[in-house]
């Protein structure tokens, strides 16, 4: 009988030992998870401030060199953050309609310098 629950106790501490590794590994396991998903949370957190600055520096690039702007009582040509004038063109500020002044108080943006002077020949013609 001895024999009988030795055994007994043996296998209780067995089954005892196999429920605490089996305990273990299922909340390591799902620690592991949680942390892998966190992982993605963040990787994904870092990729959409990724493609936000990734935008703004496309954006950046489609600023307009070249502004057509009003000058003492003239229309010039100006290189964007430039007050230097680059061309001064003969249309007289005074003489445009209204909305004309207004859009050119504020100034034109062009990408390209043919640009400006397609502007340039619509008001002068």
């Amino acid at each position: 009988m001895n024999i009988l629950l030795k055994k007994n106790k043996i296998l209780g501490i067995i089954f005892s030992l196999f429920i605490l590794i089996f305990g273990i590994i299922l909340f390591n396991y799902h620690k592991f998870n949680n942390n892998n998903l966190e992982n993605i949370e963040q990787y994904d957190k870092n990729y959409d401030q990724i493609e936000i600055a990734n935008s703004l520096q496309d954006s950046s690039l489609k600023i307009e060199p070249y502004i057509l702007r009003a000058h003492n009582g003239k229309v010039f040509v100006f290189k964007i953050g430039n007050e230097t004038p680059l061309h001064e063109t003969e249309i007289k500020f005074n003489e445009l309609a209204e909305l004309d002044k207004m859009l050119l108080q504020n100034g034109i943006q062009a990408t390209t310098y043919e640009q400006i002077q397609e502007y340039i020949e619509d008001y002068v013609s």
